[in-house]
């Protein structure tokens, strides 16, 4: 009795509804001499039903993984996304720094009325600019810099450093950093240079004046 419980289930396990009605002649004459064969060895029955078990459980585990990976695929699709967004918001801060400091070269006669100058500035002594920026290597455009030195990328420490300015005068540099922190760029600092080189703020600018 037991052997054609499994028997009939095994049957309906294997071969569903849908399926049953598709079988041709040749195929049902198979099927029932199997289902015999079966019938006459319960142990064998068991031990198929046991397998059937065992695949049924690989093709669940399958699944569970077919699942996991679907999951990560769409983090990474997230991540990719929040990326584009990341380098999108970046790219137009990079313009607006750049419109704010045309802006501010228009509304002044001369350079000297911030106490900026033009591209050739002697190097040598001490200089004020402003870093809006540092980001990983390779996450800035190569061809940042602008032709009038309005804006350069430098390479340092492993980073990209986006430099905007250039000012003798200290108080001029820290209006230009204030300006940029109004549009949003709120990592917006001084850096000073000493003969091309860059060092610490506080060698050259009094702590009080900061």
């Amino acid at each position: 009795m037991l052997s054609c419980l499994l028997l009939a289930l095994f049957f309906f396990a294997i071969v569903p509804a849908q399926a049953q009605e598709k079988l041709s002649k040749e195929e049902k004459k198979e099927l029932k001499e199997l289902l015999k064969k079966y019938k006459k060895d319960p142990l064998a029955l068991q031990e198929l039903s046991q397998s059937v078990d065992m695949y049924r459980e690989q093709v669940q585990d399958v699944e569970a993984k077919n699942n996991i990976l679907t999951s990560e695929n769409q983090m990474l699709e997230n991540k990719v996304q929040q990326l584009e967004q990341s380098n999108m918001a970046l790219n137009n801060q990079l313009a607006t720094a750049q419109d704010a400091i045309s802006q501010i070269s228009q509304e002044n006669t001369t350079m000297e009325s911030r106490g900026s100058e033009d591209n050739s500035m002697d190097l040598m002594g001490t200089l004020f600019r402003v870093q809006i920026g540092a980001y990983q290597k390779n996450y800035i455009p190569e061809g940042l810099d602008t032709a009038d030195g309005s804006m350069t990328l430098e390479q340092a420490d492993g980073m990209q450093k986006v430099m905007v300015g250039q000012f003798r005068d200290y108080q001029a540099a820290k209006e230009l950093m204030g300006h940029m922190k109004k549009i949003g760029l709120r990592d917006a600092w001084v850096v000073a240079y000493v003969d091309g080189n860059r060092v610490n703020l506080n060698e050259v600018v009094a702590k009080e004046d900061q």
